[in-house]
């Protein structure tokens, strides 16, 4: 049995972590162009997010570990995070903060928790697999596919630059498009902002399919105003949608 948890223990540090790298993402680039920033940049004009998916459970739950951005930048605050992808209620199941100086790299800090993860794992009954970030659309036979379309409201805000448009209502829906034309779509995401919120917008990355159902968790960036400015915000957090119910 010692023998048994030891191996699992090492494929998670091996093989469980499926990094979301965004760094080529159309998506990403789009929000670096949008912003006047290149690569190159990111370092002084953008905090980012960071995270790792663990994978999916039989009855539509993820787990992914998230390295929250923070602009004062002395510490760090990761989050080992639940999610119900029906219902996209998440659960915070463990926090660790790492300080200045004892950050390492975000692979090598959680590595120190593997065993806390392994367990957290078996618990949601988390199974892991070669996940990767896949981007829209999605092929459903020759005549058909996916595509996600967005809907947005902005405004500005009179303590900040009259040049600055800020969130203040985002629909995201799932179109299902035959022979090129809409065939059917369903509303899987809607939020009201205050423009005081300082988003400047939501964006989605891509998706992870389920293994075991027609589900997928959509992964956006949440882009927002840093405290004084730049460096501008990016967060990350999944949407949950079927690929096969509530089409109208």
């Amino acid at each position: 049995m010692y023998l048994i948890k030891l191996l699992l223990l090492f494929f998670i540090t091996t093989h469980c972590y499926a990094d979301i790298n965004i760094k080529n993402n159309h998506s990403y680039i789009y929000i670096l162009k949008k912003y006047g920033l290149n690569q190159k940049d990111i370092q002084n004009y953008m905090i980012e997010a960071d995270m790792k998916f663990l994978g999916w459970s039989k009855n539509g739950l993820i787990a992914y570990i998230i390295k929250e951005p923070n602009e004062a930048r002395d510490f760090e605050n990761v989050n080992l995070i639940i999610q119900n992808i029906i219902t996209d209620k998440i659960k915070i199941v463990e926090k660790w903060r790492f300080i200045e100086k004892d950050k390492k790299s975000f692979s090598k800090s959680i590595e120190l928790y593997n065993d806390k993860i392994y367990h957290i794992m078996q618990k949601y009954h988390i199974n892991s697999n070669n996940f990767k970030l896949q981007e829209f659309p999605i092929t459903l036979d020759k005549s058909k596919k996916i595509t996600i379309n967005k809907q947005a409201a902005y405004a500005t805000y009179s303590d900040f630059s009259d040049n600055e448009k800020f969130l203040t209502k985002i629909t995201f829906s799932l179109q299902i498009e035959k022979n090129y034309h809409l065939w059917k779509k369903k509303k899987i995401y809607q939020k009201n902002f205050k423009p005081s919120n300082g988003y400047y917008d939501l964006i989605t990355l891509g998706y992870i399919q389920s293994p075991y159902q027609n589900k997928i968790a959509i992964l956006v960036a949440k882009v927002y105003r840093g405290w004084e400015y730049k460096p501008h915000v990016i967060d990350l957090q999944f949407i949950g949608a079927s690929l096969t119910k509530a089409f109208k």
